[in-house]
């Protein structure tokens, strides 16, 4: 299917991880044929403290370049890297360069039997939890100091994230990868006005198809999660691949992929608006 812009409008990705190691050898190519596909612009996100600087430089470095997308900046503490003692440096970082940075994140809860034990009642458990929700929760506070949005992961979390995020009046995020049930999205979008972002591997992924479904376009946004979430399971994500996300968001709701486009670059420019001064 060919995808053309239209009113100016081409596919914003909220969220990949361009800095990861795959990517180093080819980058500009792979950014080259992204723009090619209508990729206009790419939020690049950091883990922790081992890529935030290299997110910045990354940013800095290639972030205007003719002819490629934009790359826009996002620092912040995944919650599998969620560390009370290293979290002051990441805070160090957002502080010096929050006038970079679109957003903040990728920061949240993830809840997964691999990342916090099987065993829901155990104190090693419950710790882990508690970790993330303090990681969580100084984030948001910096968020709301320079009035950023946040960039969320929420993995086997969902409804306790959002939950989370009422709580402390988070007021500005995308729920990235959002795995939770459609009615919790739903509300995420009806209450909060939450946006939710939709990857490639949506293809393969009944339970986003179902989301999409249930939310209004007005409420959805496009993203890779690259070198992660593509098309096909374990085979590396790249930028362009998010016309694939396109093309199911145009299957699922019946409409054109150029009003994709146009109504989901104009949700990014109403979170994101830092990326388009």
């Amino acid at each position: 299917m060919a995808l053309n812009t239209i009113n100016g409008f081409g596919m914003f990705d909220c969220h990949a991880h361009l800095s990861d190691n795959s990517f180093n050898d080819d980058i500009d190519v792979l950014l080259d044929d992204a723009h090619s596909k209508k990729v206009t612009d790419i939020i690049v996100v950091s883990e922790g403290i081992n890529d935030a600087q290299k997110v910045i430089d990354l940013c800095k470095m290639k972030g205007r370049l003719t002819n490629k997308p934009r790359l826009h900046a996002s620092i912040g503490m995944h919650p599998c890297e969620a560390d009370l003692d290293i979290l002051p440096k990441i805070i160090e970082l957002i502080d010096a360069h929050h006038d970079d940075l679109v957003c903040i994140g990728e920061i949240g809860l993830d809840y997964a039997p691999h990342i916090i034990g099987k065993d829901s009642k155990s104190e090693v458990t419950a710790k882990l939890k508690e970790i993330q929700r303090e990681v969580f929760v100084k984030h948001a506070e910096r968020a709301n100091l320079y009035d950023l949005p946040l960039n969320v992961h929420s993995r086997s979390a969902g409804h306790h994230t959002l939950k989370l995020m009422g709580e402390i009046g988070v007021k500005k995020a995308l729920m990235h990868s959002f795995d939770g049930k459609p009615k919790y999205a739903l509300s995420g979008y009806t209450d909060f006005g939450f946006y939710f972002s939709v990857a490639p591997s949506i293809c393969r992924n009944p339970g986003l198809q179902n989301m999409v479904k249930m939310l209004p376009l007005s409420a959805l946004v496009l993203e890779t999660d690259c070198p992660v979430l593509g098309p096909v399971k374990n085979e590396r994500a790249v930028p362009a691949g998010i016309v694939t996300s396109c093309e199911w968001i145009s299957k699922i709701k019946e409409i054109s992929t150029e009003e994709v486009m146009k109504v989901t670059s104009q949700n990014a420019r109403n979170l994101f608006p830092k990326a388009f001064k």
